[in-house]
């Protein structure tokens, strides 16, 4: 990381209270939060064999909630519809795998149904609900960053990247203005309009960590609620950035680790839903990272809620 964003980070570890949402698991598959912030859904693996998911969706605050059968096709990239009475996920093309589609899967019951194709990745809704913006894999290591409007299912390609400049997923501002990408150096945010960039630095610039880990992956990931600031997952921490003072804070610490396919904020920007990596035998993990054997650990990774001090 540069000495610039480094003078500006400081630690909120103090103040933090993490509420588990599961516990001793291998693989946690995909996570969301309604927009409200009052509900919570995630996938487990399945029967051991089955190569099938559970689903599982509980209140945010009480953590009741239920197992509930996904549909068929289901698939990952999660995000609640904003009313949270439906689920949007992407899932692959039954004739051309490489090729995946967004489907809406009413929480009522009811298939799902198909709203959008050539989809890659995480859908974000507009702050007015009436458009989403996605990403599009363009062939030829080049990916399109689109705008939908729901209503009318018309699209706008906003801008275009090379691979893999534009990764994780794109979050609007709360005012709808921009669209916020991350790459492994930089925030890109991009008029929603005209398609202009401007650009801030990104955390976490050179810091991925020395252990491959089983189960682990460095995927860099955005939330924006309304407020609290703008989330940023990279290199397995979890950063905010205050985009009028161009300042980040760290708000996990460099021996926590969290991962996985998504983060997600309440709109008041008090609680984030993560998924956090924890060591399945720490002893042996030591022995193995002091003898260079990091890449035999193994993580459990578990569904938490991070609530953040006032």
């Amino acid at each position: 990381m540069g000495a610039f964003p480094l003078l500006l980070c400081f630690l909120l570890v103090q103040g933090l209270s993490v509420t588990p949402v599961t516990k001793e698991n291998l693989w946690v598959g995909d996570l969301a939060l309604s927009a409200d912030g009052t509900r919570l859904a995630y996938t487990l693996s399945g029967p051991k064999g089955s190569g099938k998911v559970d689903l599982w969706i509980r209140d945010a605050v009480t953590l009741r909630g239920e197992k509930i059968v996904p549909p068929e096709p289901f698939g990952r990239a999660m995000v609640f519809a904003p009313d949270g009475k439906s689920l949007y996920f992407m899932a692959p093309d039954r004739a051309q795998a490489w090729v995946n589609h967004l489907y809406q899967w009413p929480l009522s019951g009811g298939e799902p149904k198909k709203v959008a194709e050539r989809v890659d990745g995480l859908i974000s809704f507009s702050p007015d609900r009436a458009n989403i913006a996605f990403f599009r894999n363009l062939g030829h290591a080049r990916n399109a960053l689109i705008v939908k409007s729901v209503a009318t299912g018309t699209e706008r390609e906003l801008v275009q990247w090379t691979t893999p400049v534009a990764s994780g997923n794109p979050v609007w501002s709360p005012d709808g203005a921009e669209i916020v990408c991350l790459s492994r150096r930089e925030l890109l945010f991009v008029s929603a309009q005209t398609g202009g960039i401007r650009r801030a630095t990104a955390p976490g610039i050179n810091t991925m960590p020395a252990w491959p880990a089983w189960g682990v992956d460095h995927r860099t990931m955005l939330a924006w609620p309304a407020r609290g600031g703008l989330f940023a997952l990279v290199d397995n921490r979890i950063w905010r950035h205050d985009v009028s003072r161009g300042a980040w804070e760290a708000i996990s610490g460099p021996s926590e680790r969290y991962g996985g396919r998504r983060i997600a904020a309440t709109p008041d920007g008090s609680t984030l839903a993560a998924v956090r990596y924890d060591d399945v035998m720490p002893f042996t993990t030591w022995v193995g990272n002091f003898f260079g054997f990091s890449s035999l650990n193994i993580y459990y990774s578990n569904v938490v809620l991070i609530h953040l001090a006032g």
